[in-house]
């Protein structure tokens, strides 16, 4: 779910292919959107691009981009790996790397400038399903591995914790060090050419 244009509007999408957006005041749906090709895919997730544009992650590892006030289907980005889904969208504050949480190929990066692959974030042993950007430009994300990790800025590995349960038995201290954890390490790489060639970007007609 996306709140926008200051709270008066609210995106929502759903497993039956729909998007929609709501008046808030109102209570009611204004405009629903769908791609028609695709209408049997789960939409998974929702990103706020810019003001007015959003991207949403579906089952069948697409992208699709939509203009939510006219309602207009911008373009499609699509993978040709195999089909995964997008479980879960979120731009960094640099406003040009989408993070892209996919269930077979995990997390990672996309240029939205060229719509690139442009990296991928290694580290979880699981797979993952939580992102989160912080205001400071760190980027948070949680696995199945039961482990939080966070990124800096430059999507570098920076520190670490542990779950156990519903309790951290990590503990973040000061000096940018933290107890129990492995320390700094960088668990990034550049994307391989084969995911670059096997992306495509396409525009309705």
């Amino acid at each position: 779910m996306l709140v926008v244009s200051d709270g008066q509007y609210i995106i929502s999408c759903s497993s039956d292919g729909f998007i929609k957006v709501w008046d808030v005041q109102k209570t009611e749906c204004i405009r629903t959107m769908r791609v028609d090709y695709a209408k049997k895919s789960s939409m998974n997730t929702l990103c706020l691009l810019n003001s007015h544009e959003f991207c949403v992650g579906t089952d069948n590892g697409e992208i699709f981009t939509f203009d939510w006030k006219n309602g207009r289907h911008v373009f499609t980005f699509k993978r040709y790996l195999g089909i995964t889904s997008v479980w879960k969208l979120q731009l960094m504050n640099d406003k040009k790397s989408l993070i892209v949480c996919f269930e077979n190929l995990g997390i990672q990066v996309i240029d939205t400038t060229t719509w690139t692959f442009k990296q991928r974030l290694y580290g979880h042993s699981e797979k993952s399903r939580s992102l989160l950007c912080l205001k400071n430009g760190c980027l948070v994300t949680g696995s199945y591995d039961a482990s939080v990790k966070i990124w800096n800025s430059k999507l570098e590995y920076h520190e670490k914790s542990k779950l156990e349960g519903s309790l951290m038995t990590d503990e973040l201290v000061g000096g940018g060090k933290k107890k129990g954890s492995m320390g700094s390490k960088l668990l990034t790489s550049e994307m391989p050419k084969k995911f670059k060639q096997h992306s495509k970007v396409t525009y309705p007609k």
